[in-house]
């Protein structure tokens, strides 16, 4: 605290605070913890946590770790805990950051909440995103209102600036998705290789898992349309519409039960509804 000239400070370790003019209500400890901040009732504990630049003003902040919240400006209201948790933030505030690099580019991003190693480490300006789980929503840099929750759910999701309202829960839920947004997937790899298709709601381990551009579908329960690659599919039951490997863009079909419409390839606009209800069907069209 050898610059510092604010009240009711606490400062352990060398060059703690010793520029922190005129802050007051602030704890740092280790090495050059809190180093310029001038803002009051900060926390920093850590190596360089808090280290900030000259003369800078950030207020009510808690960053616990080796260079969390290191780069830190004008930003407040955010707790980040952990080796390099919201390290490169800069104005951002009302963020939560916890484990290792949880954070770590949020220059500018506001209201969000990173739980997990490398959980939404990649984004910069985005807003009011939660991720949950090691390398959760890893890849997005400025979409907003995303939920990923589970390992590597929604990694690769990275939509324009204030698109995204998706959701991933389960491990690699919506794993490949990059610029498809407005997505619900829930379950194991659910939506797994889905990449720009928009408008899904998948759920079940493994369900939906090949599409990847086909959008506005509903496909529910485990592995239903695995393969399946077309748009307004509604799939509903254990292997439903499963399809085939090699053919499989049928599009606005109906499929409820066991099995129902299992080994569809391109056919379009058919409803089944019962166990294995038009199984066999691959290119029949308009069918009940």
């Amino acid at each position: 605290l050898s610059g510092a000239t604010g009240d009711y400070n606490a400062a352990l370790g060398n060059s703690a605070g010793a520029k922190a003019k005129g802050s007051a209500g602030a704890v740092m400890v280790g090495y050059q913890a809190g180093f310029h901040p001038t803002g009051n009732y900060n926390t920093w504990m850590g190596y360089k946590a808090g280290y900030g630049v000259l003369d800078s003003g950030a207020y009510q902040n808690v960053g616990i770790g080796q260079e969390a919240l290191a780069d830190i400006t004008s930003g407040y209201y955010n707790v980040a805990v952990g080796v390099y948790a919201g390290t490169n933030m800069t104005t951002g505030h009302n963020n939560i950051a916890i484990g290792p690099r949880a954070l770590n580019d949020a220059t500018t991003a506001t209201n969000n909440v990173a739980v997990g190693s490398y959980a939404a480490t990649g984004m910069t300006d985005g807003q009011y995103n939660v991720a949950v789980g090691q390398y959760a929503l890893q890849e997005n840099t400025q979409g907003d209102d995303n939920v990923a929750v589970g390992y590597y759910a929604l990694y690769n999701l990275n939509p324009t600036a204030d698109e995204g309202d998706s959701v991933g829960v389960g491990s690699n839920a919506g794993f490949s998705t990059t610029t498809g947004v407005r997505n619900v997937f829930i379950g194991r790899r659910a939506g797994y290789n889905n990449t720009t298709a928009s408008n899904h709601v998948v759920i079940g381990r493994e369900a939906g898992y090949s599409n990847q551009t086909g959008a506005n579908s509903v496909v529910i329960g485990m592995r239903a349309g695995y393969y399946g690659t077309g748009d307004g599919n509604h799939l509903i039951g254990y292997l439903s519409g499963f399809g085939n490997a090699t053919t499989n863009n049928g599009t606005y079909n109906t499929a409820l039960g066991y099995e129902a419409l299992k080994v569809y390839e391109d056919a379009d606009e058919n409803v089944a509804i019962g166990s294995q209800a038009l199984r066999d069907n691959t290119s029949g069209d308009g069918n009940t």
